[in-house]
């Protein structure tokens, strides 16, 4: 039986990737790339029905600690959502959490940049 010790990673599709990571950096101090590359992604080949697919990905990590934000994006094509509503119980990761060391300073600075809080 395999078991999850840990997560190095979360992989985060988008469609503008340096838009992205501004985003995480300005508003969850992932300001370390450890990686910024495009190329093609041979590992990836069974979430992309065994086609190999251009990417640009950049490999962020907030020095606070936990895992990192791989912020990806296609290349090779144009991305679409999936085709029916994504729920708890799907496959794939559908929620990661973040640490703060202040939750209600860190909840006042996102209402203060009209950040949209979703719980």
């Amino acid at each position: 039986m395999n078991k999850i010790a840990g997560i190095q990673q979360i992989g985060i599709g988008v469609s503008d990737v340096y838009a992205a990571q501004k985003w995480y950096k300005d508003n969850l101090g992932y300001d370390i790339a450890i990686f910024d590359e495009a190329a093609e992604a041979k590992l990836m080949l069974p979430y992309t029905d065994g086609k190999p697919q251009s990417r640009h990905a950049i490999l962020a990590y907030n020095m606070r600690g936990g895992g990192g934000f791989e912020i990806w994006q296609y290349t090779s094509r144009i991305p679409v959502n999936p085709a029916f509503e994504i729920q708890l119980g799907d496959l794939g990761i559908f929620a990661c959490k973040i640490k703060s060391s202040d939750v209600r300073k860190a909840y006042e600075t996102f209402q203060a940049k009209n950040i949209n809080i979703l719980s």
